[in-house]
C-alpha cells in the first residue's frame, strides 16, 4: 500500500461532513430557544391603574361655624354631600359633651352619622363599648334563622369585624362594624375623645369610613 493511498483512506466521507453540520445546526438551534426561554431578557412592568377619587354631584348644604368638633365634621365625604344636621340628644344623655346627627347623600343613597365628644378618652372608650355591643347584639339578632332578609338583598349578614383605628401608625381607638341582611351596613368606631356611629349601604360605608377625616 502507497502512502497516498494510505492518507486517502483516513479521510471521512463528504456525507459524513454534511450530518455532522445538520446535527450541530440543530443542537445550536435548541439552546438559543432554551435561552430564550429562560426569561433573560427584560419583563415589562405591570400597569397600575389608579381611578378617580368619587366627588359629589351634589352640593352640600350651607352651615353655620360652629364649635370645633362640629366644624371638624366634614360637609363631603368621596361622593356625599352633607344634606342635615341636627342635635343628637341621645349620646348627650349618654355623657358626651356635644353630639350631632348628620345626613350625607350622593343622590340616590343616604348615610346617617352620629358623632359625640366626650370629656375624656377613658369616656368616649367605655361610650364606643356600649355602641359596639349593642351592635353586636344587633347583628346577631338579625342572623337569626327567622329573621328573613328584605326584598333585593343578595347577601346575609356575617358577625361583626372589630380593629383597631390607626393614626400616623398609632391606635387612636377602636372600630366595629357589621353588615345587615337588608344590605346594609353599620360601622362605629372611637378616635381618642369622640365617638361615631356611620349607618348606610354596606357597599360604599367602608370607602366611606375609610376616607372620613375623623
Amino acid at each position: 500500500m502507497t502512502e497516498s493511498h494510505a492518507r486517502g483512506r483516513r479521510q471521512p466521507p463528504i456525507w459524513l461532513w454534511v450530518v455532522a453540520g445538520v446535527l450541530l445546526v440543530g443542537v445550536a438551534t435548541t439552546i438559543g430557544l432554551l435561552l430564550g426561554n429562560r426569561g433573560g431578557g427584560p419583563v415589562p412592568e405591570a400597569e397600575v391603574v389608579t381611578l378617580p377619587v368619587p366627588t359629589p354631584t351634589v352640593s352640600p348644604i350651607a352651615r353655620d361655624t360652629g364649635t370645633p368638633f362640629y366644624d371638624a365634621l366634614p360637609s363631603t365625604v368621596l361622593a356625599f354631600a352633607l344634606s342635615g344636621t341636627g342635635q343628637d340628644e341621645g349620646m348627650v344623655n349618654d355623657g358626651a359633651l356635644e353630639a350631632y346627627r348628620l345626613q350625607y347623600t350622593d343622590g340616590s343613597a343616604t348615610l346617617t352619622l352620629l358623632a359625640g365628644q366626650w370629656p375624656t378618652t377613658d369616656e368616649a372608650a367605655a361610650e364606643y363599648q356600649t355602641l359596639a355591643q349593642q351592635l353586636a347584639v344587633e347583628a346577631s339578632a338579625s342572623a337569626q334563622p327567622g329573621a328573613e332578609p328584605s326584598a333585593g338583598s343578595t347577601a346575609s349578614p356575617a358577625g361583626p369585624e372589630e380593629g383597631a383605628v390607626l393614626a400616623d401608625g398609632q391606635e387612636v381607638g377602636r372600630f366595629t362594624y357589621a353588615p345587615h341582611a337588608d344590605g346594609s351596613a353599620t360601622i362605629v368606631w372611637s378616635n381618642q375623645s369622640a365617638v361615631l356611629r356611620l349607618d348606610g349601604p354596606s357597599d360604599v360605608l367602608r370607602d366611606v369610613y375609610a376616607a372620613f377625616p375623623l
